[in-house]
C-alpha cells in the first residue's frame, strides 16, 4: 500500500507541474511544458538509481531501522516543501465551486522551484530497497536462524541481499 502512495505522490508533482508549466504558457505564449516535464520524469528516475546504488553502503554502516526512519523523515521534509512554498507564495485549497479552468488558487512562484524536489527520489527508492531486504532478513531468519543470530552473520546477510537483490 505504501508503494502506491509513494507512486501517487509522484504522479501529483508531475500533474502539478504540468499545469503549472501550461498556466505559464497561456501568459507567456511559449511552450515549454514537455521539456520541463521530461526534465522532471527524467530526473526522478535516476535519483532513484542512485538512491539503490546508495542505499548498500549505508545499510552496511548503519542499522536498517535508522537509515529507514531516516530516510522516510528526510523524504517527508522534501516533500512538504512543495506545500510550504505554495503556501508562503499565496497559494490555498482549492475553493469548492472553483470554476473549470480556474486556477487562481496556485501560489505565485517560479514552476522550475519544482525541479529540486526531485531530489526526494533518492529517499523513496531506500524505503523501496530497504523493503525488499527486511522481507528477504526476516525469511532467512526463518531457514538459517543460526546464520542471523550473530552480528557477524547478520552483517554478511545484509551484504549478499544488498549485492544479489
Amino acid at each position: 500500500m505504501y508503494k502506491f502512495g509513494l507512486e501517487a505522490f509522484n504522479g501529483s508533482v508531475i500533474a502539478l507541474a504540468t499545469n503549472r508549466y501550461d498556466e505559464l504558457e497561456k501568459r507567456t505564449h511559449i511552450s515549454i511544458t514537455f521539456q520541463r516535464v521530461g526534465v522532471l520524469t527524467g530526473l526522478n528516475q535516476a535519483f532513484q538509481c542512485v538512491g539503490s546504488i546508495l542505499i548498500a553502503p549505508l545499510i552496511k554502516r548503519y542499522p536498517t531501522k535508522n537509515v529507514l526512519a531516516c530516510a522516510v523523515l528526510i523524504f517527508g521534509f522534501m516533500s512538504s516543501l512543495l506545500l510550504i512554498l505554495d503556501a508562503a507564495t499565496g497559494g490555498k485549497f482549492r475553493p469548492r465551486r472553483s470554476p473549470h479552468g480556474d486556477f487562481s488558487y496556485y501560489g505565485d512562484y517560479n514552476t522550475d522551484a519544482m525541479i529540486p524536489i526531485c531530489k526526494c527520489s533518492i529517499y523513496l527508492s531506500y524505503a523501496f530497497e530497504i523493503t525488499r531486504v527486511v522481507h528477504n532478513e526476516a525469511w532467512l531468519k526463518c531457514r538459517a536462524p543460526d546464520m542471523v543470530s550473530s552480528a557477524e552473520g547478520s552483517q554478511h546477510l545484509k551484504t549478499v541481499l544488498v549485492a544479489h537483490g
